[in-house]
């Protein structure tokens, strides 16, 4: 009866230190909770633990056994003035890993005090001390199993925070990236307004030819320069994962045609057949990102017109099945070698370094592309012979509808609430020179304009004066164009008063984050004329 009372009692203990082990996946707390259970099962007088330490100081499992550096790591209690790393016999086993791990060890000092020494395979050793008597060899054999799995789940443990630390720092990297990506968008894009604001104002300021061909000729490369700009943010903004694509309803043949009619003079130039065929069988209305499609559309058929020097430019569009639309843009250009296919899509690669001399460009186009349409589920590819021409395909899914009810906004004819009315807007800009552009534009454009310099500056307008709308900067100094929204619209009188962010952050978060507060349309900067005279337009009747 004593043999089985004892090993039931042995099965007992195995059993609640098995199920200590793993219950919890830190390292220190799953440690911990499996001495607690030696003290309270064996009538322990202390536990001490030492690890193997990395050269970072951190434990480690130690696969080739070379350079050991057992530490401590704990001891419980905490409160202990005596380790016993401080006796020479026991300071021995802690230079180098034992030839047979599988085995335990008994040292004992004066006073009565003793050890049993348990290794934990490739991690370090469990030091158990008593102070009446050695642990009986019966348990120790008992325990030396779970000491192998202890280990293991040690392992497991070490690289489970490996992993979790990675994602935290990956995260920590990925934030940092989209801060840099919204400042750098932001200051970029504020002295680009000013450029280009400029330019078209010069444009329209009665110049006679040859100044209109200079002014003709800064415009042009500022729009050239932003161009790259985009397509540089566009790029980190899908690296980042800070990219995301919209479903919203629109017309296909009414975004086909407009992108016809904006690359139209560009292939004119150059005396090419710009063609569209869209067959009987593509729906009119599609549930989808206009603008992406729209985005990776120009960029191809950009492409083909900037390496075709005669010939055509076909742009196909066909109803694969029930789900995927088929894109294909095909030319009569130069071509691409078949050993440079492969690498065509990869970010800032073209053909070769004359093409970049002779043709521009930052070779981010195409990789955008590919990303752009990975993003929305599709496919694309290439197929090409030199000196004949390229034709590059891509296919994405879409929702096919029958509703004509579209998001795309068709602007008023008249920026006029009624007849003969002026309408005040209020500009919140702390950039002079941005100021100055907003003034001339909306002056042109007949409204009344008053400007202040932050956002606590409008409040204080809005005290004195009633206005129709207000053009709000996001980022100023005291107040920005947010905090400045969240108040407005505390106040029940201005609940329906159109704010219209007018920024340099282009993040679709940046988007989000201003009609969340409270705005009700958001342009970016540099905005072209014709963009805010519509957006002024559409809210100036509502």
């Amino acid at each position: 009866m004593e043999a089985l009372a004892k090993t039931l009692q042995i099965v007992s203990l195995q059993h609640e230190l098995a199920m200590a082990i793993g219950l919890d996946l830190r390292l220190r707390n799953m440690l911990q909770m499996f001495t607690e259970v030696c003290m309270r099962r064996l009538s322990v007088q202390a536990v001490h633990l030492y690890l193997h330490h990395d050269e970072e100081n951190k434990p480690a499992y130690n696969e080739t056994l070379e350079q050991w550096q057992m530490r401590h790591y704990f001891s419980i209690p905490a409160n202990l003035n005596f380790f016993p790393d401080q006796l020479a016999e026991i300071k021995e086993f802690l230079k180098s890993p034992p030839a047979k791990p599988q085995q335990f060890h008994h040292i004992s000092i004066t006073p009565p005090i003793f050890y049993n020494i348990f290794y934990l395979p490739k991690m370090g050793m469990i030091i158990l001390e008593f102070r009446r008597s050695f642990l009986d060899n019966t348990i120790c054999a008992a325990l030396l199993p779970l000491m192998d799995r202890l280990s293991t789940a040690c392992r497991a443990s070490i690289e489970h925070e490996k992993v979790q630390q990675a994602k935290e720092m990956a995260y920590k990297a990925s934030l940092s990236k989209s801060e840099f990506l919204a400042n750098m968008s932001h200051e970029i894009r504020t002295p680009m307004n000013g450029v280009i604001g400029m330019a078209h104002l010069l444009l329209e300021s009665g110049l006679n030819h040859k100044q209109y061909e200079y002014a003709t000729l800064i415009c042009d490369s500022a729009e050239a320069l932003l161009t790259i700009i985009n397509d540089i943010l566009d790029f980190s903004k899908i690296e980042a994962g800070k990219l995301d694509i919209e479903k919203i309803t629109f017309d296909l043949k009414q975004l086909l045609d407009q992108i016809i009619h904006l690359l139209a003079n560009k292939a004119k130039e150059k005396s090419l057949l710009l063609q569209l065929e869209i067959s009987d069988n593509v729906p009119q209305y599609l549930v989808g990102d206009s603008h992406r499609l729209r985005q990776i559309l120009v960029n191809l058929i950009g492409n083909a017109i900037k390496f075709t020097s005669q010939g055509y430019i076909k742009i196909a569009v066909e109803n694969q099945d029930d789900t995927f639309i088929k894109f294909q843009i095909k030319d009569s250009g130069i071509g691409i070698p078949a050993d440079r296919i492969a690498n065509l899509f990869q970010s800032f690669t073209q053909v070769d370094a004359s093409t970049t001399r002779k043709f521009g460009g930052t070779g981010l186009g195409l990789s955008i592309s590919k990303r752009l349409v990975e993003l929305m589920k599709g496919r694309i590819g290439v197929e090409s012979q030199l000196q004949q021409g390229s034709t590059f395909w891509f296919e994405l899914p879409f929702e096919k509808t029958t509703s004509t009810s579209t998001k795309e906004r068709v602007p008023p004819s008249s920026n006029k609430t009624e007849q003969n009315q002026v309408i005040t807007v209020l500009v919140a800009e702390d950039n002079p020179v941005n100021q100055r552009v907003a003034q001339l534009h909306l002056t042109r454009l007949g409204y009344q304009v008053e400007i202040v310099e932050n956002g606590q500056l409008v409040l204080e307008a809005l005290k004195h004066k009633n206005y129709d709308l207000i053009l709000m900067d996001c980022q100023m100094p005291v107040m920005d164009g947010y905090e400045a929204t969240e108040q407005i619209r505390t106040i029940s009188k201005y609940n329906n008063l159109p704010i219209i962010a007018m920024t340099a952050q282009a993040m679709e978060s940046d988007r989000e984050r201003c009609l969340k507060v409270g705005m009700n349309d958001y342009i970016t900067k540099p905005f072209k004329p014709q963009t805010l005279a519509q957006i002024l337009q559409h809210w100036s009747k509502n």
